[in-house]
C-alpha cells in the first residue's frame, strides 16, 4: 500500500552470524591496513567487494567503506610519490644520454609502462632543461606487450616530430597524432618491435 517501506532484518541465529562476520571482517580490513602500499590497492578492491556482499549490519558496511576509502586515499598519494620520483630519474638519465650524444637529437627508452601522464612530463621537464636537443622517449610495457613512443623538440628547432613518430611506427599500425613540435604513438608488439623502433628512431 502507499507509504508502506518494507524493512529488512536479522534475528536470533541470523544476527549472532552477522556480528560474528563483522568482527572477522573487521580484523581483516585491520590487518590489510598493515600492508605496504604497492599491494594495498589489489587488497582494497577485493575487500570492497566483500563488504558489499557481507550480510553485516548497514552501519557497520559505511564504517568499514570509510576505512577502505582511506586506504585508498594513502595508496593515490603513494602513486603520485612513486611517479615524481620516478620521473625526476628518467629526466637526469635522459639528459645524461643527451649529453652523451651527437646531433640535435636523442633517443632514449626507460620502460615505465604505457603512462601518458609521466611520459608528458618527462618531455616537458626535459626541453626545460636541455633547449637544444629534441626528445624521443620510447617505453615498453613487456606484460601488456605495448609500447608508446612520444617525441618532443623546443621552439625553434628543426626537427619535426610528427615525421620522426611517424616514420619509427610505420607499417606497426600504431595508433597516436601530434604536431611538429609534439607527437606521440602507442603500438602493440614490445618483443616483437622494439628493436626495429630503436633503430629507426636513431636512424631518423
Amino acid at each position: 500500500a502507499k507509504g508502506i517501506r518494507r524493512i529488512v532484518a536479522l534475528t536470533q541465529t541470523d544476527a549472532i552470524k552477522a556480528r560474528e562476520e563483522s568482527v572477522v571482517l573487521q580484523k581483516t580490513i585491520e590487518d590489510a591496513g598493515k600492508l605496504g602500499e604497492a599491494v594495498l590497492e589489489s587488497k582494497v578492491n577485493l575487500l570492497k567487494v566483500e563488504v558489499n556482499e557481507a550480510r553485516i549490519s548497514l552501519a557497520v558496511k559505511m564504517e568499514l567503506r570509510k576505512v577502505l576509502d582511506n586506504y585508498t586515499e594513502r595508496v593515490l598519494k603513494f602513486k603520485k610519490q612513486k611517479a615524481a620520483a620516478q620521473t625526476g630519474e628518467i629526466v637526469e638519465k635522459a639528459l645524461a644520454e643527451a649529453e652523451a650524444v651527437e646531433g640535435d637529437k636523442v633517443v632514449f627508452q626507460y620502460d615505465f609502462g604505457i603512462d601518458g601522464k609521466i611520459a608528458k612530463k618527462v618531455t616537458t621537464d626535459f626541453g626545460k632543461k636541455n633547449k637544444k636537443k629534441a626528445l624521443m622517449l620510447i617505453s615498453g610495457d613487456k606484460e601488456s606487450d605495448r609500447i608508446m613512443v612520444i617525441a618532443s623538440a623546443p621552439k625553434g628547432m628543426d626537427v619535426n616530430c610528427k615525421d620522426w613518430v611517424d616514420t619509427v611506427t610505420k607499417d606497426l599500425n600504431g595508433k597516436g597524432g601530434g604536431k611538429k613540435q609534439h607527437a606521440q604513438s602507442t603500438l602493440s608488439g614490445y618483443s616483437t618491435n622494439m628493436d626495429l623502433i630503436m633503430e629507426r628512431a636513431k636512424n631518423f
